[in-house]
C-alpha cells in the first residue's frame, strides 16, 4: 500500500528530472548561423528555398574539399588537411549569398569577417 501512494511523487520527480535534463541550451554552430543569415536574406519562397539550398551545397562542398568523406555535389576544391572546416563553410555561405543578394554585401561581409 505505502508503494502505492508514493507513485504519484515518483513520477512527477521523474518527469520533472527528464524535462531538466532535456533543457540543455543550444549550441549554435557554423552552419545553423549562416543558415539563420541565409533565411534573414533569401527572398520568399520557393526562390529562398532554391538559395538555402545553394548555400547549404556550397557549405558541403567546402568541407568535403577539405574531409572528403564524400562524393562532392558540384565542386571538389584543393584543400589542406589542416583547413578549417568552419571557416570553409562560412567563406563558401557568405560567397554564394552575396553573389544572390549584393545589396547585403557589406553585412554579409562584416559577419564573415566575425566569424573568422
Amino acid at each position: 500500500m505505502r508503494s502505492l501512494r508514493f507513485a504519484p511523487i515518483f513520477r512527477k520527480a521523474l518527469l520533472a528530472a527528464a524535462l531538466t535534463c532535456l533543457a540543455v541550451p543550444a549550441v549554435a554552430n557554423v552552419i545553423t548561423d549562416w543558415d539563420a543569415k541565409a533565411v534573414a536574406v533569401a527572398a520568399p519562397a520557393p526562390l529562398g528555398q532554391r538559395e538555402l539550398a545553394m548555400v547549404h551545397v556550397a557549405m558541403f562542398d567546402a568541407v568535403n574539399s577539405i574531409e572528403r568523406r564524400y562524393r562532392p555535389y558540384l565542386v571538389q576544391l584543393t584543400a589542406q588537411k589542416t583547413t578549417s572546416q568552419e571557416a570553409a563553410a562560412a567563406a563558401a555561405a557568405a560567397t554564394v549569398l552575396i553573389g544572390l543578394h549584393p545589396e547585403a554585401a557589406e553585412e554579409l561581409k562584416a559577419a564573415l569577417v566575425d566569424r573568422l
